[in-house]
């Protein structure tokens, strides 16, 4: 049995840490965990991006959004880590 799981955490201006976790799904063979791990990947970076709420003063755009990618299948774990 393979399981793909996430987390998410987060640092608000204030110093105080946020952070989630969950499952993404579970299966029986390596092949479909694989790529569920992959779904999974892609599927964060476009809900983070989707996602983010920028205030109508902010000169931050997405475009200045820094995303760096870890990991690899081969590894079978990514960290998807970003800065604004």
């Amino acid at each position: 049995m393979y399981i793909v799981c996430w987390g998410a955490s987060s640092c608000d201006d204030h110093g105080n840490a946020h952070a989630n976790v969950g499952v993404h799904g579970v299966s029986y063979n390596k092949q479909a965990a694989v790529l569920g791990l992959l779904e999974c990947k892609n599927s964060m970076i476009e809900d983070t991006k989707k996602d983010l709420c920028f205030d109508e003063d902010s000169t931050e755009t997405l475009e200045d959004m820094d995303i760096r990618v870890y990991g690899s299948e081969q590894e079978e774990y990514f960290e998807i880590d970003y800065e604004i």
